[in-house]
């Protein structure tokens, strides 16, 4: 689903945005049919909510790291493909966890308590990991609060103050969090990357004239999309709607709603706006 960067809003609660974002708004300047399988699904505002509380019972029920939040059975909820109900369910459970931290912040930094705090959840019979997790908050954030990551994984023994159990639950939490912790970075950059190389592959399959984001930095441009078209194509949102110019396409490997299309408008697609035109 393409949208124009003059109206990052629209009628719908929610688009797949990434390569299947190319794939429908290039093919109809080009005649070609629009490949199925790099499109995403698009749902209306009720069916959006309806994922999203969907994902918001499955986080305060503390299904979290593993995957455990997710499984095989969950792929047809609401007709959404699990990739996209996964992206939304990180989506829904960054929000949610960012909203908390201060919460967390106050009694987890505080380090006249920070035992007393380890003795009530130990004494509750749970690991720190479970205790986030029950308590609907991240992870690897609630162990960032009770000793500094990098010293951790440069000796986790010393930095948990030779405690082998609290290191033990702490290398736990530092990488078990598919949200927060660097492996799920890392499975978010990857995922960015795959999108981009099939943004590039179907834009060369419809012969569309572009250039690359290496491309333009080669050449001494900051700040680019991932493609800059270099013979603007004309794109509908519906068949009968009007028809919007593009200039640039630029892949996002996640499902936005309209809040993340307003947020990535003023943090980066404004700019490109600005710069090189719609797209």
């Amino acid at each position: 689903r393409a949208r124009a960067t003059p109206r990052p809003g629209g009628r719908d609660g929610g688009s797949a945005s990434g390569a299947a974002a190319a794939a429908v708004a290039a093919t109809p300047s080009v005649g070609g049919g629009a490949p199925a399988a790099m499109s995403g699904p698009v749902l209306s505002p009720d069916a959006y909510g309806a994922v999203v509380r969907w994902c918001e019972r499955r986080i305060d029920g503390g299904r979290r790291g593993d995957g455990r939040w997710l499984c095989a059975e969950d792929a047809s909820f609401a007709g959404v493909p699990l990739p996209s109900l996964w992206s939304i369910m990180r989506l829904v459970a960054r929000r949610r966890i960012k909203r908390k931290h201060h919460l967390f912040a106050a009694e987890w930094r505080d380090a006249a308590m920070l035992l007393e705090r380890i003795e009530e959840v130990h004494g509750a019979g749970m690991t720190l990991r479970e205790f986030a997790e029950t308590a609907g908050f991240s992870p690897y954030c609630l162990a960032g609060m009770v000793v500094d990551s990098k010293r951790f994984l440069a000796d986790p023994r010393a930095a948990a103050g030779g405690d082998e159990q609290l290191a033990r639950e702490l290398l736990e939490c530092f990488t078990t969090d598919f949200c927060f912790s660097p492996q799920g970075e890392v499975a978010k950059a990857a995922a960015g990357l795959a999108h981009e190389e099939l943004l590039e592959a179907q834009l060369r399959r419809l012969g569309v004239c572009f250039e690359t984001e290496e491309h333009m930095r080669l050449r001494g441009v900051s700040k680019t999309p991932d493609a800059h078209l270099l013979v603007p194509m004309g794109v509908r949102m519906h068949p009968d709607g009007p028809v919007h110019i593009v200039h640039w396409i630029d892949s996002k490997a996640l499902f936005a709603d309209e809040a993340e299309h307003a947020d990535y408008m003023s943090r980066q697609l404004s700019m490109y706006a600005s710069k090189f035109g719609p797209g």
